[in-house]
This record gives C-alpha cells, structure tokens and sequence, in this order.
C-alpha cells in the first residue's frame, strides 16, 4: 500500500514538472521613472506580448503569467517621449527600473523691435527663429508660439535696416520677454529747388537753410542740396525784402521744391507754412525781428533715444513732442519764460528760458524717475521641499545668497524685466524672465536639485 502511495505521488510529480515546461511562463514588474528628476511617471501606458497596464501613483507596474523569451515592452504617456526596448522574461519573477524622457516644454516668445535711433517701434519687419518667421505689428511687437527652450539665432531683417543677428537663450519660462535695436540703414536724397516772388521771377539774393543750420548756395534762384540723409526737415528761407518763408520737407531720393516769397511791405511776422498748417500774420503788428521762436528735442538722459509725446508749455502755450522728439514754439514775445515740461514716466521739470528775437534752440535731456520696487522669495527644493541655503541668485548679474530660511531679496526698478538666475556651485539650476509689476513682488524658486 505504501509503495502504491509513492508511486502516485512520483507520478503527479513527474507531471507537473511535464507541464511546467512545456507551458513556461514568468511575472515582470518594474518601475518607470521621469530620466531628469527620477521622480516617479503615474498612468504610463505599459505593453508586454499583447498584455497592457497602467503605472500606479508610485510608478509601478506587474504583470503575471507572461511568455517566457525575449518580449517587446512599449511605454507611452502624453507628457513623455515613446519608449521601445526588448525584456528578458524569465520563469519566475524578473524585474527592472526604466527611466523615460520628458517631451520638451513648449513656451512662448513675446518680443519688440524697435528703432535704435527713435526708439520707436519698427512694423512689418521680419523676424526669424531657425524655421520659424513671423513680422511685427503696427507697434513693433510680435509673438512666436511653440519653442522648446534652447539657445537661437534669431535674425531680423528690413530693406530699410541693417540686417541683425543675435543669439538668445529661450528659458522654459511660459513666456519669454525679449528686444531687439535695429539701426536704419543711411540713404542719402537729393533737393533740387528754386525761389520765386509772386510774378514768377527768380530771386538771386535768397539764403536757404535746411535742417541744423545746413545752409544751401543759392545761385540765380535755383539751389541743389546733394547727399543729405533722407528724412523730414525744416526749411527755412530769407531774401532782403521779402517775408521769411518756413516749411516742412521730406527728402526722398529725388525731391523738387518750389517756394514763393512774399513781398514784405507791411513789416509782418513771416507767415509759417507747412502741410499741416494755415498761414498766419501778426495780428498785433510788430515789426518782423521783435518776435521769437523756440525749438529742440528731447531725449533720454541714458539711452540718447527721443522721446514722443512729453508735454511742453511756456505762458499760455503748450506742445507735444512729436515721434523724433522735436518740439516747436513760434510768435513768442522777447522776455523771461518758465519753460514746464511734464512726462508720466520722467516726472516733472522746469527750465527758465529767456526768449530773444529770432530762433532760439533749447534741447532737453530727462532722466527717467526712479520707482523702487522689493523682488523678494524663497529658494526651495522642489523634492523635498526645504529652503537651499547658500545658494548664489542673480538678479541682472547682480548677485545674493539665500539665508538659512533660503529667503533672497532685491531692490529694483518697478515695471522693469529682469533675468533671474540660481547657481549652487557653479551648475546653473534655474533661469528666467521675470516682469515687476508691484511694488512688493514675490518670486518663489523652486529647483530640481539632483
């Protein structure tokens, strides 16, 4: 009876070890992790021999009962770069860690051409990155979408500039603020011109000045002006006799003037003429000379750039500088003045100007009012969440270190852009474009510190 009994067990023995290897099979498990920060990937798309599951919140998938062999697995997720590679199955339980690539970020560039010499925004003028163009608006602005953060070359380019290339580093910030300066190219016009009285008769005597104080022979009437940068000018003529005549040009390359002057029997004030004005006289009848005028432009004390749009007043007048800066005050009686001059973004000013007969020039140069901001934040591990203490943070070049809260702060110049950098050693861990808008602005950093 025993040796029935072991008999039996002998045979299912025999059995199983029969079955188990003629269908063979094995467990896999294993763990996915993002390449970078090795931090887990939940609801990765995991496929083994026709077998699929998702990863867990902690990155963990395992599968049972797989084909022993050589199998494919394929991983998947819409934030990660495709995996494909062979697994060794085993009978029994395998296992192995994978380490996947995130798909680069996508962020935007915000950027602004303007005119190296006005400051001025610069429309319709092309701007590439790689293989991506695209043209600024009527201000000079333009928007490219979708750049994985890198180094470029961007190049911008106009038949009326010189052409511009410059490398630039896109951050993986959302948005990326960035200016270009673009110099005009110089293109140089011509003036042919001649000076008439009212019946049509060639003045020899007349003295043309065009521009600062540019002034132009005249021969039997006629007058030409050769290389001069094309642009928008004041034109000014004298003749013994006859009323001073002012007008407003723009030199292309070829342009043709015809002026008439009038007689100047009466004595009056020289009528102003321009494509934007009426010709007026003096009403209060005085002699022509006992009157006086002032101009100039004005521009930023730093930069050189005009500036448009300040307001200017003297007595009861007032102007606005135009988009080159200039400004103008014409029929002013001689004496003493306040000259006021008053900007949103420089503050207010005031000169005292003494006005004589004739033309008087007066350029003015503002300093931009200083508004002090705080940029202030902490610095912290983006793991485990604790201050990086000592850590070096830039603000502009100008550098920090972070205390033992891992606090960092700044003071700057409110509604300015500023590039923020963490260097831990000498590794870079963190760059960005930052916009101060407030006047106590926190900026927290939090790095992937390996």
């Amino acid at each position: 009876m025993k040796l029935f009994k072991l008999k039996i067990t002998i045979f299912l023995l025999f059995i199983s070890v029969i079955s188990a290897f003629s269908n063979p099979s094995g467990n896999f498990r294993g763990h996915i992790m993002n390449r970078q920060n090795r931090y887990p990937v939940k609801d990765a798309y995991v496929e083994i021999g026709g077998k699929i599951l998702y990863t867990d919140s902690n990155g963990f998938f395992d599968f049972k009962n797989l084909v022993t062999g050589n199998l494919i697995i394929k991983i998947a997720h819409n934030e990660y770069k495709d995996y494909v590679d062979l697994v060794k199955i085993e009978h029994g339980t395998n296992s192995q860690n994978f380490y996947i690539e995130p798909k680069p970020k996508m962020v935007r560039i915000r950027g602004m051409i303007e005119n190296q010499d006005t400051g001025l925004g610069v429309s319709n003028i092309n701007v590439s990155l790689d293989n991506i163009m695209t043209q600024t608006d009527s201000y000079g602005q333009f928007i490219i979408e979708g750049i994985i953060p890198g180094k470029y070359i961007a190049k911008v380019q106009d038949a009326d500039y010189e052409r511009l290339l410059e490398e630039i580093t896109v951050t993986d910030s959302d948005v990326n603020n960035i200016k270009f300066f673009v110099k005009p190219l110089i293109r140089y016009g011509k003036v042919f011109g001649e000076i008439r009285d009212d019946r049509g008769t060639l003045i020899e005597n007349a003295q043309v000045t065009i521009g600062n104080n540019q002034s132009i022979n005249v021969t039997g009437g006629k007058f030409v002006a050769e290389e001069i940068v094309r642009g928008k000018y004041r034109m000014v003529v004298y003749s013994d006799g006859y009323e001073p005549y002012e007008e407003y040009i723009n030199i292309d390359e070829v342009s043709q003037i015809r002026i008439r002057l009038a007689k100047d029997e009466k004595q009056q004030v020289a009528a102003l003429r321009n494509n934007n004005r009426t010709s007026s006289t003096n009403q209060s009848g005085v002699a022509v000379g006992t009157k006086g005028s002032l101009e100039g432009f004005v521009r930023d004390a730093d930069n050189f750039e005009y500036l448009s749009g300040v307001t200017l007043s003297i007595g009861d007048r007032y102007t606005v500088s135009g988009s080159d800066g200039m400004y103008y005050f014409h029929n002013l009686n001689p004496g003493d003045y306040t000259l006021n001059i008053i900007s949103k973004e420089y503050g207010i000013y005031a000169a005292d100007i003494k006005i004589q007969p004739g033309n008087g020039v007066f350029n003015i140069s503002l300093k931009k009012s200083f508004r002090e901001a705080l940029i202030y934040g902490k610095v912290i591990d983006k793991k485990t969440q604790k201050p990086v203490i000592g850590a070096t943070v830039t603000l502009d070049g100008k550098p920090v270190k972070t205390d033992i809260r891992g606090f960092y702060q700044f003071k700057v110049e409110k509604d300015q852009y500023y590039e923020v950098k963490v260097v831990i050693g000498r590794i870079d861990f963190y760059r960005d474009i930052t916009h101060v808008t407030s006047d106590r602005q926190q900026k927290d950093i939090f790095l992937e510190v390996e």
